[in-house]
């Protein structure tokens, strides 16, 4: 038999037909490629009525950046630009996701609120860029991973936003944690989102 299942991440992600897309949030909703809110919480009560624990991968140092994954002949387009341009792969279609959140860079706007720019990290004076890695020589934990914008987890904001979403898990039944890209987010920071639960 089997002592626990570990599920990709349940948070609604970017719209596309590849494994990495759901390690590309959109929003904290957990309406995914996997199904419903409805249907990941009788998932999770189907296994720990029949005594396998859940564990859920949880992305919480960064967001989805504005490049799209479908369809195939626009994949790494810039969605949401201001304006069309094939030659740079550029379009005007929105970005979004799964459960039709639209978004732009550093831009998340969802049922249950938004994600703005002030909630990344960014050059000072100028919330639409961020350092990136690699190169590794930089601070892995404010600069945007392969280019997926940031997130501020030093902000109270942010670290209430997550440790929500963390809690909704919980109650829902899933015991064990798997946090991605965990090294770049701050142990302090981390520990804060963790703590409520």
């Amino acid at each position: 038999g089997y002592d626990f299942v570990q599920v990709t991440p349940p948070q609604e992600h970017v719209i596309g037909d590849v494994w990495w897309v759901r390690y590309r949030p959109v929003s904290y909703r957990l309406e995914s490629r996997s199904g419903s809110h409805a249907e990941f919480e009788q998932m999770v009560r189907d296994c720990r009525a029949n005594g396998v624990a859940v564990m859920a991968d949880v992305v919480l140092n960064h967001m989805a950046n504005d490049w799209l994954v479908s369809p195939y002949e626009k994949r790494n387009w810039v969605c949401s630009a201001k304006e069309e341009n094939a030659e740079k792969n550029r379009t005007t279609s929105p970005c979004l996701g799964w459960n039709g959140t639209i978004y732009k860079m550093r831009e998340f706007r969802s049922i249950e609120g938004s994600i703005e720019r002030h909630h990344f990290h960014h050059y000072l004076g100028n919330d639409e860029e961020n350092c990136e890695l690699p190169p590794w020589s930089l601070n892995r934990y404010s600069c945007d991973l392969f280019n997926l914008p940031d997130l501020d987890t030093e902000l109270v904001d942010v670290q209430k936003m997550l440790s929500k979403y963390l809690l909704e898990l919980y109650d829902i039944g899933v015991t064990m944690l798997r946090i991605d890209a965990a090294s770049h987010i701050y142990p302090a920071s981390l520990a804060s989102m963790l703590e409520p639960i």
